[in-house]
């Protein structure tokens, strides 16, 4: 019976039993930021060593990613063996066009036996994932209460929990239950219709960074202002934004003052305001 010795997943998903069970049993595990990417490392690393290599992903918002990477993996023959951890997925039907195997599976053991099936494969790991709790953060939209005119753009993401606050301008509450697709691309693409002065978006950590490419999007303006709240500082975000020529700045939760949300977030250029918990 084959062990997995290389397992991609998405950050998400760090914590579940399926990536722990692989760390501890010696396996080279690599982490990446976007679902869109991970089939893709995956194809890379079995077209250079020729060996087994498993991607894991949430059966659900990021399963959609997964499509084009199993197409190639499909297609050049790659023992590549995608794991979906959940029973929620969106693409039952078109990864099974790129794919030679289906199976599904409770645990870390039943995964393993299935690794001498035939490759490309699905496994769907039928674990239910812990819903994700909505993000509190009261005090910073209070502040944003108090620092939006009539004149600005708000959208509020589905992992943020809604304070009970009145918000001048135009307010949006979007986004699926625990789907992090678009949600910066959203703020981006209600900024390029230019008719209000400042267009922010507020977003937890895990939704801030699966769409995060959209930083780098070559319509990108100084319209935009992005607000990412965080369990802890994380200096991935800072310099990916500043790379982007981003205005920074960053806010320990229990030091955040109104004017430093006026300043970032009414700033003359684009900007990305982080609020987190701890050091």
């Amino acid at each position: 019976m084959d062990e997995v010795t290389t397992l991609i997943y998405t950050a998400d998903l760090e914590n579940m039993p399926f990536v722990q069970e692989c760390k501890n049993k010696g396996a080279n595990c690599i982490s990446v930021v976007d679902a869109r990417s991970a089939v893709y490392v995956a194809t890379g690393i079995c077209a250079q060593n020729q060996n087994k290599v498993a991607v894991c992903v949430d059966a659900g918002n990021a399963s959609r990613s997964t499509f084009s990477g199993m197409t190639e993996a499909f297609y050049r023959k790659l023992p590549v063996a995608l794991i979906t951890i959940g029973q929620k997925l969106d693409y039952t039907r078109e990864l099974n066009d790129v794919v030679v195997g289906h199976y599904t599976a409770l645990n870390y053991a039943d995964v393993q036996k299935l690794l001498d099936g035939e490759f490309p494969m699905h496994i769907e790991l039928l674990t239910e994932k812990p819903r994700h709790e909505k993000i509190e953060c009261d005090v910073l939209q209070m502040f944003l209460s108090s620092v939006l005119d009539e004149d600005t753009y708000l959208y509020v993401s589905q992992g943020i929990k809604k304070a009970e606050v009145q918000f001048n301008g135009k307010v949006v509450y979007g986004g699926m239950p625990d789907c992090y697709e678009g949600a910066l691309a959203n703020v981006l693409g209600a900024s390029l219709a230019r008719k209000r002065k400042k267009y922010v978006g507020l977003f937890s950590e895990d939704e801030f960074i699966h769409d995060i490419n959209t930083l780098g999007n070559i319509n990108m303006n100084d319209l935009v202002c992005y607000i990412v709240v965080s369990p802890e500082r994380n200096k991935m975000i800072l310099d990916c934004a500043a790379a982007m020529k981003f205005e920074t700045c960053e806010v320990k939760g229990d030091c955040l003052k109104s004017d430093e949300v006026k300043r970032i977030v009414l700033s003359k250029s684009k900007g990305l305001l982080m609020i987190y918990k701890e050091g």
